[in-house]
């Protein structure tokens, strides 16, 4: 009879502790994840699906960063 007993609180235990997990990873990503998008172009995804090679972005005109610059001045 104590088994019994002692086998459904570990079942109620088991299941409280599981609810409340799922619970607290719903909120972290409601939080954290439900805003991220990330934004594919049709030729990305062509290559991808046709299995070529990653396509390198095209590097920008301007420094992106100020550090990164390196003067040619004499």
């Amino acid at each position: 009879m104590q088994a019994k007993t002692a086998a459904r609180r570990l079942r109620r235990e088991i299941v409280v502790v599981l609810l409340l997990k799922l619970i607290l990873l719903t909120a972290l990503w409601w939080v954290f994840v439900r805003d991220a998008r990330v934004e594919v172009g049709a030729e990305r995804m062509q290559a991808q699906a046709a299995g070529a090679p990653p396509v390198a972005s095209k590097p920008s005109s301007s420094p992106s960063s100020p550090v990164l610059s390196v003067s040619q001045e004499p």
